[in-house]
């Protein structure tokens, strides 16, 4: 065939071209304006499940200081049966939806995450709102009881870097066995419980129900806008489970906890905090075990479990000086979780 004409060619080439560059013009304007939606209906979505959160907490709290007083249960233990199991509800479903698709390493870091944020985030920041004044009987037994287990379930998984289905019974029987333990001991210690904020309220149970609704909800609706925000910014998923979801997996115990602060029910709190933590290691990761055998990848048995079993331990000899947390061992317990963040962050080169 003939050669094509250079001059003919040429305005089609050009035309092609500009055509092509407005096109891809117009894709990159839609794309960057659909980005900025996204991220401000993430923040949107934050902001709301955090007013949902907030509300929640204050119906939780208030409900179950009353609840304590009728049935003459010390607050400590309200916080560890009834709080803990409603605030650790949101990892409870995440988890085992996750370990239902096979997603295994997602309940894992959620379970782990989640824990690390509740000692040194939760219990960190509202010690910084206010000191906590911590009960002999949270220092002498149930502290160190937590800090076994988790030790406890550290073994498991370091033992062929698998938490097998047998293990993850074990586990649930474990965590019965504690909640036999917190009820039979529930009236051995009763604490007078007066709350700052005037008469108890006249239906204590309902509360409590509404407010652990709206503690999911919240934690739901607060984890839903972050993710939207991180994929934007295109986190990688290890880090969301690690993270994202782990931090909102954890807001209805750092709603819960700081709310009990603010009304002078520390024990309230901390036995949120422990309770939760007791629950998600026993229970969630129980259960998921039992739904699907755990690899556990080495990177988790390297940083994550030394992390949270490190954070937990961090905490004790605080609690044991003068039996209370101040605001500047909250201040080093908050530290700890940001430096933890950062090495997460720096060690997977998150781009941005």
């Amino acid at each position: 065939p003939a050669p094509a004409n250079p001059s003919t060619c040429a305005p089609k080439l050009v035309g092609l071209t500009v055509f092509s560059g407005t096109r891809y013009a117009r894709h990159l304007h839609t794309d960057s304006g659909e980005r900025v939606t996204t991220v401000i209906q993430g923040v949107l979505l934050l902001l709301l499940g955090l007013v949902i959160l907030t509300a929640g907490a204050e119906s939780l709290v208030r409900g179950a200081a009353t609840l304590a007083l009728r049935l003459g249960i010390a607050p400590l233990v309200v916080g560890l049966t009834v709080i803990g199991f409603g605030t650790s509800a949101p990892e409870l479903v995440i988890s085992a939806t996750s370990a239902l698709q096979g997603k295994t390493d997602i309940s894992l870091g959620n379970v782990i995450g989640s824990n690390i944020c509740n000692i040194a985030l939760v219990l960190g920041l509202a010690a910084m709102v206010k000191p906590m004044k911590v009960t002999s009987r949270t220092v002498k037994a149930e502290m160190p009881i937590s800090l076994v287990l988790t030790a406890g379930v550290w073994g498991l998984a370091y033992t062929g870097e698998r938490i097998e289905r047998w293990e993850g019974a074990l586990l649930i029987v474990v965590f019965g066995l504690f909640m036999f333990y917190c009820v039979k001991t529930a009236k051995s210690e009763v604490d007078e419980v007066e709350m700052e904020t005037g008469k108890p309220a006249q239906w204590p149970w309902f509360l409590v129900l509404l407010g652990i609704a709206g503690l999911i909800a919240g934690a739901n609706t607060f984890v839903d806008g972050a993710i939207r925000i991180a994929q934007i910014l295109e986190v990688p998923d290890r880090i969301i489970g690690l993270t994202v979801i782990a931090i909102g997996t954890s807001m209805p115990e750092l709603a819960t906890t700081v709310m009990a602060s603010l009304k002078g029910q520390a024990d309230l709190g901390l036995g949120n905090v422990i309770g939760s933590g007791l629950f998600n290691i026993l229970l969630v990761l129980g259960i998921v075990a039992v739904i699907s055998p755990i690899a556990v990848n080495p990177a988790v048995l390297a940083l994550d479990f030394p992390v949270m079993f490190g954070v937990l331990l961090a905490a004790m000899p605080m609690a044991w000086l003068g039996y209370d947390i101040n605001r500047y061992e909250g201040f080093a317990l908050v530290s700890m979780y940001v430096a933890y963040m950062w090495y997460l962050v720096r060690d997977t080169g998150i781009p941005g």
